[in-house]
């Protein structure tokens, strides 16, 4: 059976055709619906609450605001991807990121860690009937205030503390459906100072992360490694190929190699420019990568790899 909870979604109704699969999906992997339940499950989470776009205009929110110094995380519902998350310092900030909502648009609002006694992290859990398990670790790597990737290292571990309120986690999702007999995937975003954990969010699907690890994984890649998005610009097509070829990854000894995970078919216009995005894994010495590539190439050549270096892995 090839249906799992990542393909039972309301655009694949007509594959899956099985509506109380669909419900735990929406519930399950819904910000709301976790801000709303986690604490009653016991989960450490950050302070959360949820406001219409009208109620932090009118002033509702102020005291939230003024309550965390650190800042506050903006979480758009009703969005897939990292890009419905974002940091912002005050009401007006806020406002102004969210002005093309409708006053009625529910905002959820978030206490946002201090990122210099907090680490970002996260898992893929398998979730069967009988067992919660973890089949990856990865950190997460952001720039410019945006996710831009994960590391993957043999060398991150997951504690025994950590790991109690991981199976948590699991058991909460487990609880409100999300469960298969042939084992189901759940990524789980925390942080980590020593032995605490608060868990910001559940991706209760397949999540962007599994899929390097599991390249890595069956390429018995054991080497540090970064994985990313990043674009192309459509004139440099043939040189990128010619790149990717050179450093292709072949369990050679090079400081670097490169392992391509997709693309996409269709151009997209950037400032006048025609780019497709690239998904790739950088495997050893990421420096290195990036040093190869500003030689080869212009700036416009995987932008992000230079945020990456300059920022998430400074």
């Amino acid at each position: 059976d090839l249906t799992n909870l990542y393909m039972i979604s309301g655009s694949n109704q007509s594959l899956h055709q099985n509506i109380d699969a669909l419900s735990v999906s929406r519930n399950v992997n819904s910000k709301l619906h976790f801000a709303d339940h986690a604490p009653a499950a016991g989960l450490p989470v950050p302070r959360t609450e949820v406001y219409c776009k009208r109620a932090i205009r009118e002033g509702d929110a102020d005291g939230l605001f003024s309550a965390l110094p650190n800042g506050v995380m903006v979480k758009l519902l009703g969005l897939a991807g990292s890009r419905n998350v974002f940091a912002v310092d005050s009401v007006a900030d806020c406002l102004d990121q969210i002005a093309e909502y409708d006053d009625g648009a529910e905002i959820l609002l978030q206490e946002k860690l201090d990122l210099s006694q907090w680490r970002e992290m996260t898992v893929d859990l398998t979730i069967t009937s009988q067992e919660v398990s973890i089949s990856n670790v990865r950190q997460i790597l952001f720039a410019g205030g945006k996710w831009v990737g994960n590391y993957i290292s043999p060398d991150l571990e997951v504690p025994d503390a950590h790991k109690e309120v991981l199976m948590q986690v699991g058991a909460y999702a487990r609880h409100h459906g999300h469960v298969a007999p042939e084992g189901i995937n759940c990524g789980v975003d925390y942080f980590v100072s020593g032995d605490e954990v608060i868990v910001t969010e559940i991706n209760a699907r397949w999540t962007g992360g599994l899929f390097p690890a599991e390249f890595l994984r069956r390429l018995s890649i054991t080497r540090p490694a970064v994985a990313f998005f990043d674009m192309v610009p459509v004139a440099h097509s043939d040189a990128v190929r010619t790149f990717q070829r050179k450093h292709l990854f072949l369990a050679s000894g090079d400081e670097f190699a490169y392992v391509p995970m997709g693309f996409t078919p269709f151009a997209t216009e950037i400032e006048g420019v025609e780019h497709y995005f690239v998904w790739q894994i950088v495997v050893g010495d990421f420096a290195s990568f990036v040093e190869e590539k500003r030689r080869a190439f212009a700036k416009d050549v995987f932008p992000s790899a230079d945020l990456i270096l300059e920022e998430a892995l400074s």
